[in-house]
């Protein structure tokens, strides 16, 4: 029959077992969100939207076409107004597809190969179409980069496509990107509103950053769940050690009485 003291030695070393798994899950689930946290890849290259509204040379137009960027669900989404009456439009990266305001589609047609396969080109004719509005809306990828857990960026610039057509100056609009706080533009030139619009005409381009407010309140929970998964741990890891140090203590006691007898 096991000991007294053998028995009490065996269930320490049980229960600083048991409390140093838990612990060591906490640190880990901790040192994951961590990770998610401050998760970022410089590798990644931000996507650079390219676009132009041509005319044919010689045809005059007052028209600065405006281009709306949002995001929904997931996808990216142009809509583009205040077209002239009839033009080519150019956009890269590639178009899933493009329609009027009544959902009528734009036909695409095959881009010159020297400006690539990843551009779409869609001839308009607005006087054809039912509605008469000078717009449409065209689905893409998502064009925004994650810079950080919080940080997004969206890159865009002039593009002229031929000698024989010519490019418009537009304006890219992000008042409507959901969840935007704080945005800021480097290039480009004030648009009637410049906290939110920038003009892209010849040999411009414009890069705009903003923080996530979804992403930082998310950001801000998670940091709370971390400090304290980290306290719990730490706390684990001190009852792991208790029993550890009370049998190291008492095997000490017992040894120096023994002496003393």
């Amino acid at each position: 029959m096991p000991s007294r003291e053998n028995l009490s030695r065996s269930q320490a070393a049980r229960f600083s077992r048991i409390w140093g798994a838990l612990a060591i899950a906490l640190f880990a689930v901790a040192g994951i969100l961590t990770a998610i946290v401050l998760n970022y890849d410089p590798s990644v290259a931000p996507v650079r939207l390219l676009f132009a509204v041509t005319v044919p040379q010689g045809v005059r137009s007052s028209q600065m076409p405006v281009v709306d960027y949002t995001q929904p669900d997931k996808r990216g989404a142009l809509t583009i107004y205040s077209l002239p009456s009839r033009g080519v439009v150019y956009v890269s990266p590639q178009v899933d597809g493009c329609e009027d305001v009544e959902g009528n589609p734009f036909q695409k047609t095959d881009v010159a190969p020297t400006l690539g396969a990843h551009f779409s080109r869609l001839p308009f004719d607005v006087t054809r179409r039912a509605s008469g509005a000078a717009m449409m809306t065209c689905h893409m990828q998502p064009l925004v980069t994650n810079e950080s857990f919080i940080d997004r960026r969206l890159d865009a610039g002039y593009f002229h496509p031929s000698a024989d057509e010519k490019p418009l100056p537009w304006v890219l609009a992000l008042a409507n990107v959901a969840d935007a706080d704080q945005m800021r533009f480097t290039g480009g030139v004030p648009g009637q509103q410049p906290e939110s619009e920038r003009i892209i005409s010849e040999n411009y381009y414009t890069t705009s950053r903003w923080q996530s407010l979804s992403a930082e309140s998310t950001r801000d929970i998670l940091l709370v769940v971390i400090g304290s998964l980290i306290a719990l741990g730490a706390a684990t890891l001190l009852e792991a050690l208790r029993p550890v140090v009370e049998t190291l203590s008492a095997n000490a006691g017992s040894g120096s009485t023994g002496q003393r007898t």
